[in-house]
């Protein structure tokens, strides 16, 4: 059952949605690919379709792509990465729900789940999914490409 949050957030993300195309079109972006096992930590924004999505976020002016995929992961989720334990898998395209923009993909290998604790302002759920459950159904495009990277 989804949570008033939820809800609020895909109306507004429905919305504002032509303004938020024109502007993650030209930003740059993170995404980090957490796996323990063959499972995945997955998110669900509160601005958003209510697909899964993996955590990440925008790069702010003179910061790089992997101190931002650190800086999002501690932001959203609570969890500490280290730069070493992750492994850069490269630069993609995300396109899902008519928005488009680049980022750039970290896959993390951990051997234990983490304590997960969401920034309840930003994510309304997450979750350790296997790897099988995950589909165009359920999942936004770089959950998708993540796992057709893995699967190689």
């Amino acid at each position: 059952m989804m949570s008033i949050w939820e809800i609020i957030g895909r109306v507004i993300f429905w919305l504002t949605w032509p303004a938020l195309r024109l502007r993650l079109r030209f930003t740059t972006r993170t995404r980090v690919l957490i796996r323990c096992g063959n499972e995945i930590l997955v998110v669900k924004n509160w601005l958003g379709s209510g697909r899964w999505g993996l955590p990440g976020g925008g790069v702010k002016a003179n910061e790089d792509p992997l101190t931002t995929a650190l800086r999002e992961v501690k932001e959203e989720l609570n969890v500490v990465l280290k730069p070493s334990s992750c492994k850069k898998i490269g630069i993609f395209e995300y396109k899902s729900s008519g928005l488009s923009f680049v980022y750039s993909l970290y896959e993390v290998n951990l051997t234990k789940k983490p304590d997960v604790k969401r920034q309840k302002m930003e994510i309304t759920n997450t979750l350790w999914v296997n790897k099988d459950k995950l589909n165009k159904d359920n999942s936004a495009s770089d959950v998708l490409q993540a796992l057709q990277t893995i699967q190689r």
